[in-house]
């Protein structure tokens, strides 16, 4: 990502970042906020005045109310003003905090989305997923948190401690030394919990991603008869998450209980120091009445600020555990100035490629030149570098050494983006979305029409199965296409890349789970589209491959044949002519 999209992997600064689209709303949210609470911490002040003014008339001979009256209306008018300030925080700072979240939810998930596939395949999607969330929804409390527990706090703080100074600055000095205490403390209350929270936050990703895990493979788990294994698989972790919250929650309390007998102390002081002042005539009743009335209504906030470090910790962790793995560096980013692919023949050159997978070295050195609208069978044991080949050329890994040209345009300095839009790909398993057929086809090129959408599907045999269905084209397919067949999920992947109609096609597997008579037409709808196209087809049944323009044989990342069928096999002692040989029934007996 460039500077200006750079995300904070810091909780508060992510929050600021992911408020700045929404700042007005927060700008005024906050000065409601500061308004309702000066305007509700000076209560207990009008409090006194009305007491004091009482007072004074009572003990007159001619007793004069007026300025009791006043006080009083001033009280109730005030009042008013604090329920307004507050509502009117209430509608400002709704419009910040749903923002907030929306924006880092789309921050998150944009830069999850640029991941390269293999940080997916070693974690969790349904762990990933949560901590999208947990970072998104934990910074919406935390400006929740912030705009009406934090900052209310703060400034309730400074108004209390200015009114009981206005009275005593003895009594004013214990309470600010309380204050100070009491946040020494709960600061080092929450660094001896974070760790636990954090571990908390942690064990709670790893739960949610078993569940879905189970769940997505909920059918194997009733075919092996694993039921006991997976419920006892889900409750060790269960188990494991509860032992990490009671450890983070223990000392929850304990920095509660460490808080109450502070605050129990100093507030029984300030009465005591208080009312000394009020016997030696050093303090009216109104003083004594507005410090007890402020100290009650600070009494729940003293109390909690602990619990309320607490939860900031908590929400703190978590959106800290979240960030963290997300904003990993990507490891396949555009180069500064990568420029659009602009492909028009489709010829591929491997030069001189290096790559080593885990510092396994897989190719060395290879080259390879597949002109344009050439078609390239692709075929090798399993380990061969086939699979390999096909990423490299899809760019989801970046190469060691040398470089792979299309159309005399090295891909590493292309956007990715279009690199990508210039292949087809008809995958071994497809990727289905859990959306309708006509979603899931238009895939492949998103304006196309109900009628292309239809024809594409007609080209790839997949038209009479899909009108059979309940909603035809409408059509949910279930979570990955569970509601099709393998055949029927691949037919739709065929039609999908046959709508995207890209100069440069990769068949992977594209026939495998189709039965005889399926790929029959198949075969004659792929004639169709691989014209004017350069193809590379990976494939076990040989058989498939007899009408390509050239068949390369892999072994152990080397090319170690290139020409036709019947060129290659010629060649009784080659690689493919043992291939050839093992196959049984048109399928390749494959070996480790």
């Amino acid at each position: 990502m460039n500077k200006k999209e750079h995300i904070p992997n810091k909780p508060f600064k992510f929050l600021v970042v992911s408020s700045r689209p929404h700042f007005f709303w927060a700008l005024g949210a906050f000065l409601a906020v500061l308004i309702a609470e000066i305007v509700g911490s000076l209560l207990p002040y009008f409090l006194k005045q009305i007491i004091d003014t009482a007072t004074v008339a009572f003990a007159a001979s001619t007793p004069d109310y007026s300025q009791t009256e006043l006080w009083i209306y001033m009280l109730i008018v005030a009042i008013a003003a604090m329920y307004s300030a507050w509502r009117t925080s209430g509608f400002l700072g709704m419009r910040w905090v749903s923002g907030a979240n929306a924006t880092a939810y789309k921050m998150l998930f944009k830069y999850l989305s640029s991941h390269s596939p293999s940080y997916f395949s070693d974690r969790f999607a349904g762990a990933l997923t949560n901590k999208v969330s947990h970072a998104a929804d934990g910074s919406e409390r935390l400006a929740d948190a912030t705009l009406w527990n934090y900052f209310p706090t703060l400034v309730g703080f400074i108004v209390t401690g200015a009114l009981i100074f206005s009275t005593s600055v003895m009594v004013g000095g214990i309470y600010v030394a309380l204050i100070v205490v009491l946040f020494a403390i709960n600061i080092f209350l929450v660094h001896w919990r974070k760790p636990f929270v954090v571990a908390q936050a942690n064990e709670s990703s790893k739960l949610r991603g078993m569940a879905v895990d189970v769940a997505t493979n909920i059918s194997a788990m009733w075919q092996f008869a694993r039921r006991s294994f997976e419920l006892n698989f889900i409750g060790e972790q269960v188990d494991t998450h509860r032992a990490a919250d009671i450890a983070q929650w223990k000392r929850s309390e304990i920095g509660l209980v460490v808080n109450n007998v502070i605050i129990s102390t100093a507030v029984a002081l300030m009465f005591f120091v208080t009312f000394t002042l009020l016997k030696a005539g050093q303090a009216t009743l109104g003083d004594f009445v507005m410090v007890v009335a402020l100290l009650f209504s600070m009494l729940g906030t003293l109390t909690f600020i602990g619990s309320m470090m607490n939860k900031l910790t908590s929400v703190y962790g978590e959106i800290e555990e979240g960030l963290g793995e997300i904003l990993i560096p990507h490891d396949l980013v555009d180069m500064p100035g990568a420029r659009e692919l602009v492909v028009s023949n489709g010829e591929i050159v491997f030069d001189a490629v290096d790559f080593a997978y885990k510092q396994d070295s897989v190719f060395a050195k290879m080259n390879l030149t597949i002109p344009s609208h050439q078609k390239v069978g692709l075929i090798g044991a399993s380990g061969a570098g086939k699979t390999t080949f096909i990423s490299l050329l899809l760019r989801q890994h970046n190469v060691s050494g040398g470089a792979i040209y299309i159309d005399g345009q090295n891909i590493a300095e292309a956007l990715q983006d279009s690199l990508r839009e210039a292949i087809a790909i008809i995958p071994q398993e497809p990727s289905l979305f859990h959306r309708t057929i006509k979603e899931n086809i238009r895939y492949g090129k998103l304006d196309a029409t109900d009628e292309e959408v239809e024809q594409a599907a007609k080209l790839a045999q997949a038209h009479d199965f899909i009108i059979k269905t309940p909603q035809g084209y409408e059509t949910y397919v279930g979570e990955r296409g569970v509601k099709l067949s393998g055949g029927q999920r691949q037919r739709i992947a065929i039609a999908r890349a046959i709508l995207k109609n890209a100069p440069i096609l990769i068949l992977d597997e594209a026939t495998s789970s189709l039965d005889s008579e399926s790929e029959v037409y198949i075969q004659k709808a792929l004639k169709e589209l691989v014209k004017n196209k350069t193809v590379i087809a990976v494939a076990h049944r040989l058989s498939t491959l007899r009408e390509m323009d050239r068949i390369i044989v892999l072994d152990e990342g080397k090319i170690v044949q290139d020409g036709s069928h019947n060129e290659l096999l010629k060649d009784e002692k080659g690689v493919y002519a043992r291939l050839w040989n093992h196959q049984a029934g048109g399928f390749l007996q494959e070996t480790e």
